[in-house]
């Protein structure tokens, strides 16, 4: 089965389902059931846990992700609080209804490089209405060090 073919069919599955996300997401993508997000393949991060209104990422930052500075680019930082803090926010959506990041903003605190062996970005909603959602997401490594946070409002809309 092609990767695309994957991905219609766990949306389609996501879409029709009486259970929200964070439902499916604790009892099916973290037993790895569900295919990963091709993005956490390409930049090493993974799901580590959603309840609702709050989701887990946990990324290893390597060599690759450096910029020109010698240092991990903030677009990596930027793409693990982005799922983070929209994905929070998708545990909340019921069936039928999809998001898209209508603003992000983070903060960056303290340059990160290969030498932080993980890193977790956690997120979770300060707010969810029928239209709009916002959440709050932070950057951690495992001694609890502040690399970045973030905060995102969401449009919610209906799933096509």
């Amino acid at each position: 089965m092609t990767v695309s073919r994957r991905i219609r069919l766990t949306l389609a599955v996501l879409v029709v389902t009486t259970l929200t996300l964070g439902r499916i997401l604790e009892t099916r993508s973290l037993a790895g059931a569900l295919p990963r997000a091709p993005i956490t393949t390409t930049l090493q991060f993974w799901l580590v846990e959603a309840q609702p209104g709050h989701a887990e990422f946990q990324g290893k930052p390597a060599f690759e992700h450096y910029n020109p500075l010698g240092s991990v680019h903030g677009g990596w930082t930027a793409t693990l609080l982005d799922s983070c803090v929209g994905c929070a926010v998708h545990t909340l959506l019921p069936p039928g209804k999809a998001y898209t990041t209508l603003e992000l903003k983070v903060n960056f605190v303290k340059g990160l490089s290969e030498q932080v062996p993980l890193v977790r970005a956690i997120g979770d909603v300060i707010h969810s209405g029928s239209r709009v959602a916002t959440a709050e997401g932070r950057l951690v490594g495992p001694d609890g060090t502040l690399f970045a946070h973030a905060t995102t409002t969401c449009l919610i809309f209906d799933a096509r």
